[in-house]
């Protein structure tokens, strides 16, 4: 499981990185290049990158999922491996916070990169609550 950890790191900055001309690079299919700047995101959760492009380009997030990504009694987390059943539980609603804490982990210094080095954001640091942003901004 750990020998994952380096491919799954690489492949989400590969994703994170990805979002920044994803909403801001002319399409490749245009001939003439012209220059392209996205006026609202529509995004799946696991991107990441999301919510830090909208800050940057003052736009409008939707965030689109076939699972609940916020916190709810309801379901628990997609990537928490809890098995669902069928009642609502606190342990659903706290397994979005804990995955959403391990995940911002481990993706942080790639979110930083992203903000600092492409969008001109300051990072954010421990505590500033960088995995649950699109909770506190909904």
């Amino acid at each position: 499981m750990t020998k994952d950890v380096p491919e799954q790191r690489a492949m989400l900055s590969e994703i994170i990185l990805s979002t920044w001309p994803a909403c801001t690079a002319p399409d490749p299919e245009d001939p003439l290049k012209r220059g392209f700047r996205a006026d609202a995101i529509i995004s799946n959760p696991p991107v990441y990158g999301h919510v830090h492009c909208a800050e940057a380009l003052n736009v409008p997030l939707h965030i689109m999922f076939p699972q609940p990504w916020s916190p709810t009694k309801a379901f628990p987390h997609p990537l928490s491996g809890l098995p669902y059943h069928g009642h609502w539980c606190k342990e659903n609603y706290y397994s979005y916070l804990v995955v959403d804490k391990f995940l911002w982990l481990g993706i942080q210094d790639i979110v930083n990169e992203l903000r600092v080095a492409r969008l001109g954001l300051p990072p954010l640091r421990l505590g500033e609550h960088g995995g649950d942003l699109l909770n506190r901004y909904r």
